[in-house]
């Protein structure tokens, strides 16, 4: 809970939300959490599904629709449907950069480890992929 406080007051800023905007943002961000890689479900690389917490809410990983980046819209341009999707994406953006971080095993350099070859699972970033796919 922490963590969502910690990048939601960024998002909002100092709007202030309808019942119905903070409902919506609140749906939405839960879906974006819980649409995050655990772990992999098979050793595949051909099979690159991850179990994810939705796996454990509904039986299958959650999924979305790609929506436009509305980032570099004007606040006051932006319909009321529009403005919680920036704040998504904002949400979105800060939490994803931190989250990846926490996936990356730091060790210290004086323990040798194998380097990447085929067939192992990794995982890529890709900035323009929207939550939830």
């Amino acid at each position: 809970m922490k963590n969502v406080k910690k990048h939601l007051y960024p998002a909002v800023g100092n709007r202030v939300l309808t019942f119905e905007q903070l409902t919506t943002l609140c749906a939405q961000i839960s879906g974006c959490l819980n649409s995050r890689p655990l772990y992999a479900e098979s050793m595949d690389p051909s099979d690159p599904v991850a179990l994810t917490p939705g796996h454990f809410l509904i039986g299958q990983p959650l999924s979305a629709l790609p929506k436009p980046d509305l980032s570099i819209v004007p606040q006051n341009r932006l319909t009321y449907w529009e403005e919680v999707q920036q704040m998504v994406q904002s949400f979105w953006k800060r939490w994803s950069a931190e989250y990846l971080n926490t996936l990356h095993q730091r060790t210290k350099w004086r323990i040798v480890k194998n380097d990447l070859k085929i067939g192992d699972i990794v995982l890529i970033k890709n900035v323009h992929i929207s939550p939830g796919l």
